[in-house]
């Protein structure tokens, strides 16, 4: 047993909630995460079998496919205890670190998609090391707010390198084996800009017009919680209608160029035994929109990709397009709302 104390440097805290209570706290309660660095704490596997993690240079065009495989991840040590706080408002909460090692914190620091890995990481493990007391917390609708570290002092850790290092293995062993439901890869990534808009309310979706096959029926009373909305097999997308503008109409004196919408999309790997019908794939797809139903989903099948936009006018939809490539043999796609959540579920077979 190696035991060591470190001083962990703060970096950026994580704002999230419980969705589950634990300690007498009730579902909704803050929760804040220090995310911090050590040089104790060990690198990620080397980029490459030729040289040694050390000396890995920073290129998320390698990263990203060796986080698809699962074959590349940020160690993260976990403090041993959650600890009691309170907000700005005086109600109480909690508060945790995560502490990494400074070099893959200046990657995150450098890419923002290879920071909302990290960040979901963060969830992932601090769920792990409590799973006695049932940690559960929201992966979806998270901030950062405007601090380095939650709590008077920074705290010191000692912590048994080795053995937080076996826990990890053993988690990437569980995570593996028995769920299918752990985001792999990240897409492109958004987080909650605001540290008070958690509490949003997610809407049903009612409608995706250009990719529903028949109108989706609301529950009713005690309907089921998911719902499918679509069974259907690739065809080529429909052409995006031209808009006619004449040159004699009258021009706009005040305007504003249309905002991009922010898509998030998140890429889980499925095995054959995860699902009856054998996916492949699960997208999860959220993003600001307010309404669901806004979603824009085409099908391309001569260049095998899945068109992702929006409806909302009030997005740029030349801007907001996310060409997601699909694999060459996709036979059938499968839209799924569950309405406890705030993300759209694609599964691709």
């Amino acid at each position: 047993m190696v035991r060591q104390k470190i001083t962990p440097k703060p970096h950026l805290v994580l704002k999230t909630k419980l969705l589950a209570p634990i300690r007498g706290l009730p579902v909704g309660t803050k929760l804040f995460i220090n995310v911090c660095t050590n040089d104790l704490v060990p690198l990620p596997p080397p980029l490459t079998p030729f040289t040694p993690a050390k000396d890995d240079v920073f290129d998320l065009s390698v990263i990203l496919p060796r986080v698809m495989d699962d074959k590349w991840e940020i160690p993260i040590l976990t403090s041993p205890d959650l600890r009691m706080d309170k907000d700005k408002s005086g109600n109480l909460s909690l508060v945790t670190d995560c502490v990494i090692n400074e070099k893959p914190m200046n990657w995150c620091l450098m890419s923002k998609d290879l920071m909302n890995i990290l960040i979901d990481w963060c969830f992932e493990s601090l769920e792990f090391q409590y799973d006695s007391e049932v940690l559960v917390v929201d992966h979806i609708k998270y901030s950062m707010p405007k601090m380095s570290y939650k709590g008077k002092e920074v705290q010191e850790m000692e912590i048994d390198l080795e053995s937080n290092e076996l826990q990890r293995k053993e988690y990437e062993r569980i995570k593996t084996t028995l769920t299918d439901n752990e985001p792999l890869g990240i897409l492109e990534s958004k987080r909650a800009q605001d540290e008070d808009d958690l509490d949003a309310n997610k809407q049903e979706l009612t409608s995706l017009d250009n990719l529903l096959a028949r109108p989706m029926v609301k529950p009713v009373g005690n309907g089921p919680l998911i719902q499918e909305i679509n069974d259907m097999t690739i065809s080529p997308s429909r052409p995006e209608p031209k808009v006619e503008t004449s040159k004699n109409a009258p021009k706009s004196t005040l305007h504003e160029p249309k905002p991009k919408l922010s898509l998030d999309i998140k890429v889980v790997k499925l095995s054959p035994e995860h699902t009856e019908l054998k996916y492949k794939l699960l997208l999860q797809i959220s993003s600001n929109l307010t309404d669901k139903s806004a979603y824009k989903l085409d099908l391309n099948k001569e260049n095998s990709t899945l068109l992702i936009s929006t409806t909302d006018s009030k997005y740029d939809f030349s801007k907001s397009q996310v060409h997601f490539p699909l694999p060459m043999d996709t036979e059938q796609i499968r839209v799924i709302n569950v309405n406890s959540e705030a993300f759209l579920r694609v599964y691709i077979k």
